[in-house]
């Protein structure tokens, strides 16, 4: 697709000026479409600088606010950035101890239940996918997916073993 004469014209300017040619573009558009309005000609000269001066401190105002936003907006993180790390989809009928199996063989680890009953692994899951930031996070989150009430518990990993503690 070819560019256009708007893109050939603002391509450089911004390569060139950046924001501040887009600014000083847009206050000089707006000024040189302003004085030609014939309400001018009937004013006094005091009132044409007065409401110039207004109309100066307003787009000042404008420019300023959005100079404001940008930079707050520039230092929040992006949804790809707060989204990186794992996804694990559970699939039908896959029971508490499997998940988390599954999990931490995703990262070459073994697993350690301490205090479970056989009835408590063998609770199914929800057909899900968890995001998380680690596969730790990703075991602290499959109680919120199960049929059923799964006790609390702590996931703590060491030496390439998670263990999972009931509280």
């Amino acid at each position: 697709m070819a560019d256009t004469t708007i893109e050939k014209f603002w391509k450089p300017a911004l390569a060139i000026g950046g924001v501040a040619a887009i600014g000083a573009f847009v206050f000089y558009s707006l000024y040189k479409q302003w004085l030609t309005l014939d309400i001018f000609s009937q004013l006094t000269p005091d009132h044409t600088f007065i409401i110039m001066i207004v109309f100066l401190v307003l787009v000042f105002i404008v420019a300023f606010t959005m100079l404001i936003l940008w930079f707050l907006d520039k230092g929040r993180p992006k949804e790809q950035e707060i989204e990186e790390g794992m996804s694990f989809s559970i699939p039908e009928n896959c029971s508490f101890e499997q998940a988390v199996r599954a999990l931490a063989s995703e990262d070459g680890s073994v697993v350690e239940f301490e205090g479970f009953t056989k009835a408590v692994l063998g609770i199914t899951l929800n057909v899900q996918t968890i995001k998380a930031t680690t596969t730790l996070r990703a075991i602290e989150l499959l109680s919120s997916v199960a049929v059923s009430s799964i006790p609390k518990y702590r996931v703590s990993k060491l030496d390439g073993k998670y263990q999972i503690i009931k509280i």
